[in-house]
C-alpha cells in the first residue's frame, strides 16, 4: 500500500491539538535548554578569561586583629602550614606571600620642577609579591642588583592608584598644591632613602612604572627588596625569615562564596569588595541552572504528552491497523510510517529551535560586547552535543514507544 492511502486511512481518526500541544512543549523545553547552556557557556568564557577583566579573582588576606595582638600575646602572620593549607584548597589556583622592609624607609619627592619650593617626604613601607600577582606589568619593571664595586640602579616603584588620588583630592587641595595626573607623575624622581642613618643606609633613585587597582602597597622587585633586606635588614644575624603578614590568593571567580566561608571560618579578613565578581559569577550559575531546569521540565512533560498521544493515536487506530495486518502489511512497515512522522517533527523542532538558539545568541552577544566584553556567536561544540543528544534520546523514546504498541496488536507479527 502506498504512503499517501495509507496515511490517510491512519490520521482520519486522530485528534492534532494534542500532537501539537505536545510538539509545541519539546520545542520550548529544548530551545530553552540549549539557549541556557549556550549563554551559560559565554559567560563562564568571559569571567574566566583573563584579558576580559574578570578572569580569575585576586584576594587579600590577612588574619583578624584582637586585643591579644595589641599585648603582643596574639599572632597575626601566616605559616608554612597554614599557607600549604590554602593552597591545597580546591578553588584556589594560586597563592602568594608579600615580602616587606626589615628596615626604615623614607621617601623625598623634589616638586621644584613643577615651580613648587616646598618638597613631599614620607614614611614608606615597601612590599614585594610575585610578578603574576601583579595586574599591570610595566616594561621598566626591570632591576639587576649591582656587583660589588658598583652603586645600585635606579628602582622601579608600583604605586596603589589610591595614593595618586589621596593626593590629587585631600592633600593638595589642603595645601594648596597643583593637581598632577599619573602621566606627570611618572615623570618624577623620587629619593629612597633607605635604613637608619646612624648605622647602615643607603640613598636610591626610583620611578614610578605604573599603579595598581589591585594591591594597596608601595611594590618594588622582589629581587630588590632581597637585596636590600640583605643589606640594611634591623634583624639580628641568623634570624629565621620573617613570615609574612598577609597573603594574595587566587581563586576561581564563580567559587568565591566557598573561599569567603573558609576565611571566616578560619578567623581571615579580606575586603568584601572584592568577591563581588564571585558573587556575580554564583548568581549567573544559578540563573543558568533554573532556567535549564525548567527546559528538562518542559522537555520532560512533553515526552509524556507525546507518549500518550502515541499511544492514544494507535489505541484509536487498532481497527485499521489490524486490518492492514490482515491484508499483509508488516509489523515493522507499520511501526517505520510511524516513525517517520517522529523523525520529521523532531526535525522540524530542531530547525526552529537552531533559529531560537542563533538569535537569542546574537542578541546576547551583542549587550555584551555593547559592554566591551569579547563576545563571538559562535555556537559552542557542547551546546552541538548536548542538542544531538536530547534529539537521540527522543527519537529512542518515541521508537520504543510506537513498536511496543504496534507489537502487542493481537495478530502475530508479520516476518
Amino acid at each position: 500500500m502506498k504512503s499517501a492511502p495509507l496515511q490517510k486511512l491512519l490520521l482520519h481518526t486522530q485528534k492534532p491539538y494534542q500532537l501539537l500541544s505536545g510538539t509545541i512543549g519539546a520545542l520550548l523545553g529544548f530551545s530553552l535548554i540549549l539557549i541556557s547552556t549556550q549563554i551559560y557557556l559565554d559567560f563562564r568564557s568571559i569571567l574566566n578569561s583573563p584579558d576580559q577583566g574578570i578572569g580569575s579573582q585576586f584576594v587579600i588576606v590577612n588574619k583578624q586583629i584582637s586585643v591579644l595582638n595589641s599585648l603582643n600575646l596574639g599572632k597575626s602572620t601566616f605559616d608554612d602550614s597554614e599557607i600549604q593549607s590554602l593552597n591545597k584548597l580546591a578553588f584556589v589556583r594560586s597563592i602568594g606571600t608579600f615580602e616587606t622592609n626589615q628596615f626604615p624607609a623614607k621617601a623625598t619627592l623634589n616638586l621644584s620642577q613643577w615651580g613648587i619650593n616646598s618638597g613631599f617626604v614620607t614614611d614608606m613601607f615597601l612590599e614585594a609579591v610575585d610578578d603574576e600577582f601583579l595586574d599591570i606589568q610595566p616594561a621598566e619593571w626591570q632591576w639587576t642588583a649591582p656587583k660589588s664595586n658598583q652603586a645600585p640602579t635606579s628602582v622601579p616603584l608600583i604605586l596603589p592608584t589610591d595614593f595618586i588620588n589621596l593626593y590629587n583630592f585631600n592633600y593638595a587641595p589642603a595645601r594648596g598644591l597643583p593637581q598632577i595626573s599619573k602621566e606627570t607623575i611618572k615623570l618624577a624622581s623620587f629619593q629612597l632613602l633607605l635604613g637608619d642613618p646612624l648605622n647602615k643606609s643607603m640613598s636610591i633613585s626610583a620611578q614610578i612604572a605604573g599603579f595598581s587597582n589591585r594591591i594597596s602597597s608601595v611594590l618594588v622587585p622582589k629581587n630588590f627588596l632581597k637585596y636590600a633586606n640583605d643589606q640594611l635588614s634591623v634583624a639580628k644575624p641568623n634570624t629565621l625569615k620573617p613570615q609574612p603578614n598577609k597573603v594574595i590568593i587566587e581563586a576561581l571567580p564563580n567559587q568565591l562564596p566557598k573561599l569567603q566561608s573558609y576565611l571566616e571560618e578560619m578567623g581571615y579578613e579580606t575586603n568584601q569588595e572584592s568577591l563581588r565578581n564571585g558573587k556575580f559569577a554564583t548568581l549567573l550559575n544559578a540563573l543558568f541552572f533554573s532556567t535549564g531546569l525548567i527546559g528538562l521540565i518542559v522537555i520532560f512533560v512533553s515526552i509524556s504528552s507525546f507518549i500518550l498521544y502515541l499511544q492514544l493515536a494507535i489505541a484509536q487506530s487498532k481497527y485499521e491497523l489490524e486490518t492492514l495486518l490482515r491484508l499483509g502489511l508488516s509489523h515493522a512497515k507499520l511501526t517505520g510510517w510511524y516513525v517517520r512522522g517522529i523523525a520529521l517533527i523532531l526535525l522540524g523542532i530542531a530547525g526552529l529551535s537552531s533559529i531560537f538558539l542563533l538569535t537569542a545568541t546574537h542578541v546576547s552577544n551583542s549587550y555584551l560586547n555593547s559592554l566591551d566584553f569579547n563576545a563571538t556567536n559562535n555556537i559552542h561544540a557542547e551546546v552541538i552535543l548536548l542538542g544531538l543528544a536530547l534529539l537521540t534520546m527522543l527519537f529512542a523514546v518515541q521508537f520504543r514507544t510506537v513498536k511496543n504498541q504496534i507489537y502487542r496488536l493481537s495478530l502475530p507479527a508479520k516476518k
